[in-house]
């Protein structure tokens, strides 16, 4: 047997209700039409490893890869944490549409936990940097004492070497002894002061100088202020250093991820920390920059004027997304490649004409929805050996396999399609059971059905309110006037009338005729479809809910 991935429709990755956040979810697999019944799906191709039923998502919405026999048929449960909930009945193991789906999110996934990846890495370098300065150094305040002490210790010893000179004038041997410990003592100062500069550079980020003020205005040459709120950074647009810092700060807002990315202040003297989130764009006011943000952690208070070392982590671009199209046409329109996966919503007071480019050039796999939201009839392709015709409120889905286009209705005027059941090999009966009792009102619709037992016979219906246990008496909905003859017919049933109606869908060889009685009892779960006498040899059997 084949085996092929089965892929929820909009399930993944799973997203919240704004269709933006990922959620976490599962889908809980039955057998195709019974709900209450699990049915077995596998971790691999060769379906030798069940998977748990429900299959659960990881926290991002991503499901692992779900294998089945692709001659099989499912009803599928989609939920998720906050709270919604989708079934689709006749799933399959389709084989190249949904690999394509698979690799597509898989890509995804991948490219999101590179993102985070690297992201942890920066993080984890950038506080190695700043601890093996302050390691060195004991704070960034130390670094600049160390440098500053280094300069004033040079200037010291020149003067000592220039005063020992003077001094000896008649001792030319000693003066320049002198003049060569002066010049040693310089270059060790100078030495100091470039390691002390050199230490700072470890630090991999911006300096500035911390302004206790709340105000929105240019905190000064170097200055770094944070609003009372703690919405705004107001960041000079030269650091401590005097070195331009503008054009460095106009970047933290370039990713398209909602939070930017995350700027870690770290005190020189206090050692205080606070990490605060870019939520916004950077704006350029007059001599700096201001920087919305959200605190995300504090640790400590930062003193006024104090040195204060920046760092900046940022998010990566959000993800590419798939997504079903929309397309609202008002008149008639040709469907093209272009509307892959479109739901193509024929809106207006009156009914057109929607046409298909050819099978063969959408190709095998192409599939598009078309929704009537007029008051018309709208006209389709040539589907599954007919012409398609929509009525107001009916919803289908249309396949190509690249010679010819198939369809699925996903509902009929205000009516659900439950389940569906193709006779190829004779049988006794076709079955539904488990239908939901909070239905109004079901309906049983029957095309082409046959039989070839060399006699007339009759095609009957009956309906259980024990979900199949037993049927009340059988009725006729339709006679044939042959002994191979292919039938259509409809039957109603309320639920809350303890009758029945019969409507017409199709009408075969002779009128659907109504019976004078039927035994149908308020609150049916199950109905069977049967001949008199003989088997059902082909036919399709629908049952539809609302």
């Amino acid at each position: 047997m084949a085996a092929g991935l089965l892929i929820f429709p909009g399930a993944f990755p799973s997203r919240a209700w704004n269709n933006a956040d990922r959620i976490a979810a599962q889908i809980a697999f039955y057998e195709n039409g019974a709900p209450g019944t699990p049915k077995t799906v596998y971790a691999d191709v060769g379906l030798t490893t069940p998977l748990v039923n429900p299959v659960h998502s990881d926290a991002y919405g991503n499901f692992p890869a779900i294998y089945a026999d692709i001659a099989e048929l499912y009803t599928a449960v989609w939920s998720t944490d906050d709270g919604q909930s989708k079934t689709y009945d006749d799933l399959s193991a389709s084989t190249a549409a949904n690999q394509g789906i698979y690799d597509a999110t898989l890509a995804l996934k991948e490219e999101a936990q590179d993102l985070r990846d690297e992201t942890a890495q920066l993080k984890t370098d950038t506080q190695g940097v700043y601890d093996d300065a302050v390691a060195l150094y004991g704070s960034l305040a130390a670094v600049d004492a160390a440098k500053t002490a280094a300069q004033a210790s040079a200037t010291a010893a020149a003067g000592s070497a220039t005063a020992a000179a003077g001094s000896a004038a008649g001792a030319s041997g000693a003066a320049t002894a002198a003049s060569g410990s002066a010049t040693a003592a310089a270059a060790s100062a100078t030495n100091a002061a470039a390691s002390a500069v050199q230490a700072k550079s470890y630090l991999a980020g911006l300096g500035f100088t911390f302004s206790s003020t709340t105000t929105d205005s240019d905190p000064g040459n170097g200055g770094l202020r944070i609003s009372a709120a703690n919405d705004f950074l107001y960041i000079d647009d030269l650091d401590a250093d005097g070195q331009a810092a503008g054009a460095v700060v106009d970047t933290y807002d370039n990713s398209t991820s909602p939070t930017k990315g995350y700027i870690y202040l770290r005190g020189g003297t206090s050692d205080s920390l606070k990490v605060f989130a870019v939520t916004g764009a950077v704006v350029a006011a007059s001599g700096y920059r201001k920087v919305p943000v959200s605190l995300a952690s504090s640790s400590g208070a930062f003193t006024n004027t104090e040195r204060l070392g920046l760092s900046f982590a940022p998010n990566g671009d959000v993800g590419a997304t798939a997504s079903v199209g929309y397309a609202a046409k008002t008149g008639a329109y040709t469907v093209i490649s272009a509307d892959w996966g479109k739901i193509i919503d024929c809106t207006g007071s009156g009914g057109f004409t929607v046409s298909f480019t050819s099978a063969a050039t959408l190709g095998n796999g192409f599939y598009a929805y078309l929704k009537n939201s007029t008051t018309g009839i709208i006209t389709g392709p040539t589907v599954d050996g007919s012409t398609l015709t929509l009525g107001p409120g009916d919803e289908v889905l249309v396949e190509a396999d690249g010679s010819a286009f198939h369809g699925l209705t996903l509902k009929k005027a205000g009516w659900t399609l439950y389940n569906t059941q193709t006779v190829s090999t004779p049988v006794s009966s076709v079955a539904v059971t488990n239908i939901p009792q909070s239905y109004a009102s079901v309906m049983g619709i029957v095309k082409g059905a046959s039989h070839n037992n060399g006699s007339d016979t009759t095609l009957t219906v009956a309906t259980s309110s024990n979900n199949g246990s037993s049927y009340g008496t059988a009725q006729s909905v339709t006679q044939p006037d042959g002994a191979s003859a292919s039938i259509s017919g409809a039957a109603h049933f309320p639920h809350y009338r303890a009758d029945y109606e019969v409507v017409t869908a199709a009408v075969g060889p002779a009128p659907i005729t109504q019976a004078a009685s039927m035994a149908h009892v308020g609150g049916m779960n199950a109905l069977r479809w049967s001949y008199l006498a003989g088997s059902i040899d082909a036919g399709t059997f629908e049952t539809w809910v609302r």
